[in-house]
């Protein structure tokens, strides 16, 4: 017997590979895998969402690099003189 998709009802092509909730073309959601021909699928309700802790600290890792690139440019330019 032919599964049918869960969230619509359509004729599945496919399983979640994390809660196995069988998925028709339209609803598959491809993740990221170490197999290049054949990334992961995920359903809607399986996204891994990310934290909001984690989200800052990224945002303020990004901004700490930027200004630290900054500094080690003008740093550099300072000793070298790249730019006139």
């Amino acid at each position: 017997m032919e599964s049918k998709c869960s969230i619509c009802g359509k004729p599945s092509v496919a399983n979640c590979s994390k809660c196995g909730v069988p998925l028709c073309s339209e609803h598959i959601e491809h993740g990221v895998s170490l197999r290049t021909n054949a990334p992961t699928i995920d359903c809607p309700s399986c996204k891994v969402k990310m934290n909001r802790k984690v989200k800052k600290k990224s945002y303020l890792l990004a901004i700490v690099f930027v200004v630290v690139a900054i500094i080690i440019i003008l740093y550099f330019n300072s000793i070298f003189g790249f730019f006139l």
